[in-house]
């Protein structure tokens, strides 16, 4: 007879990130914030800063296909989720192009001034 297996919850800490970093890639509450299509939105992914417009909603269980927009990859999300046409941000704070479409994760979000 198979022994029970237990399943433990462990949390994904980041690693290579600074304290600064840190705050702004993880979510401050548990739930996720909304946005809405003309929102400028800063995150960060493959430890590079990324600043942007929402142009498309993604409803949940839904794919940016299902929305108009052409993006390689990504199964549909269980939450609503947010198309961003953004541009990665320079160490310096200035903007490197060329912009591109983005689907970020809702919890790596933040509002940012325009």
């Amino acid at each position: 007879q198979a022994e029970p297996r237990l399943t433990l919850a462990v949390p994904i800490l980041a690693v290579g990130i600074s304290e600064r970093q840190r705050k702004i890639a993880m979510p401050a509450k548990t739930e996720l914030q909304t946005f809405k299509v003309g929102d400028t939105v800063r995150w960060i992914s493959s430890n590079t800063y990324k600043v942007g417009t929402v142009t498309h909603v993604v409803p949940e269980r839904k794919i940016p296909l299902d929305v108009g927009v052409k993006l390689e990859g990504g199964m549909p999300r269980d939450h609503e989720s947010y198309i961003v046409r953004g541009q990665k941000e320079h160490r310096s704070g200035s903007l490197l192009k060329p912009k591109a479409n983005y689907w970020p994760r809702v919890s790596l979000l933040r509002h940012h001034p325009a």
